[in-house]
C-alpha cells in the first residue's frame, strides 16, 4: 500500500501576498495560529516565526505542525492548551492563521484587538472564526514560502522571547505533574512516560474526552511523528479505529492509541 497525500500547488496572486505582508510587517506583537493545514509546513512556519518574532500556537489538529521542542511554539490553544498560548492571543496586535479553523472564538483575540491574515485552501473558511484583512486561498506551505521574501523582519524582537520565558515556566509546571509519586498513579505520569518512549516515526491517535487533555499536554510531539484526534467536540470512540487504520496504512510504523475507558466502552457497545 502506498501513501497518497495530495496538496494543492496554487499560491495567491502577488497583490494578495503583498497586502498580507504589509499587515504582518506593520505588527509588533504577532502570533501565528497553526492548524491541520500547516502539518506539511513546519520548516516554513519556523522561518516565518523567526522573521516575525512570532510564537506559533497550535490548534489540536495542528499538534504535529511543529515539534514541541521547537523554540517557536507555545503548544496548544483552548481548554487543553497552555497559558503562554492564551497570553499570546490576549496580547498580540496581529494574527496569522495558517491552515486552521479553530472554532472556539473565546480563546481568540478580541474583535478589533488584532489585525488578521488567514491562509486556507477553502475560501469559505476565510474570516469564519476571526475577521481578517487579508485572505490567502492556497496551500499553506507554498504560501508561507512565497510570503517569506516579502517580510521585512520584526525590529521589536521582544514578543517571542517573552512567550519563550513563559513557556519555560509552563514546562516546569507540567514536569511537576508528570513526576508526582502519588498512589494511585496520576494519568499525567503515564502520558509523559509513554511520550518519552515513542520513536520519531510514531503515529499517535487520541480519543475524545478527558484522555485528550493528557495527550495534548503531556505527550510531546517529536519531529517526524504524526498526531491526531477527531477534532470535533465529544466525538468519542474514534481512537481505536483511527489506530487500526493507521497501522493498516503504515505497517512499518509504531501506531499508538491513547483511549479512555469511556470511549473504549462506547466503541465495544457499538460493536
Amino acid at each position: 500500500m502506498s501513501e497518497v497525500s495530495p496538496h494543492s500547488a496554487r499560491i495567491p496572486c502577488d497583490g494578495d501576498l503583498r497586502k498580507a505582508a504589509d499587515i504582518l510587517n506593520a505588527g509588533k506583537r504577532i502570533a501565528i495560529l497553526a492548524g491541520r493545514g500547516a502539518l506539511n509546513a513546519g520548516e516554513a512556519l519556523e522561518q516565518v516565526a523567526e522573521k516575525l518574532d512570532a510564537p506559533v500556537i497550535k490548534a489540536l489538529l495542528g499538534k504535529a505542525a511543529l515539534p514541541d521542542d521547537s523554540p517557536y511554539t507555545t503548544g496548544s490553544i483552548g481548554l487543553l492548551g497552555t497559558k503562554p498560548s492564551q497570553d499570546a492571543m490576549e496580547q498580540c496586535d496581529t494574527i496569522l492563521i495558517a491552515g486552521s479553523s479553530f472554532p472556539y472564538i473565546e480563546f481568540m483575540p478580541k474583535p478589533e484587538q488584532a489585525r488578521g491574515v488567514q491562509i486556507d485552501s477553502n475560501p469559505v473558511r476565510i474570516g469564519l472564526r476571526y475577521p481578517v484583512e487579508a485572505g490567502l486561498v492556497a496551500d499553506c506551505r507554498a504560501t508561507l514560502e512565497a510570503l517569506l521574501p516579502l517580510l521585512h523582519g520584526n525590529q521589536y524582537r521582544t514578543f517571542l522571547s517573552l512567550m519563550q520565558s513563559e513557556m519555560r515556566d509552563w514546562k516546569k509546571l507540567m514536569e511537576q505533574q508528570e513526576s508526582a509519586a502519588t498512589k494511585p498513579m496520576k494519568p499525567q505520569v503515564v502520558a509523559a512516560e509513554l511520550g518519552k518512549r515513542l520513536p520519531a516515526n510514531a503515529i499517535v491517535n487520541c480519543d475524545s474526552g478527558t484522555i485528550a487533555t493528557w495527550w495534548a499536554r503531556h505527550v510531546p510531539v517529536k519531529r517526524g511523528q504524526m498526531h491526531t484526534l477527531s477534532g470535533n467536540l465529544a466525538t468519542m470512540a474514534c481512537g481505536l479505529p483511527y489506530t487500526i487504520a493507521s497501522q493498516v496504512a503504515y505497517p512499518d510504523r509504531l501506531c499508538v492509541g491513547i483511549v479512555g475507558d469511556g470511549g473504549f466502552s462506547m466503541l465495544m457497545a457499538s460493536l
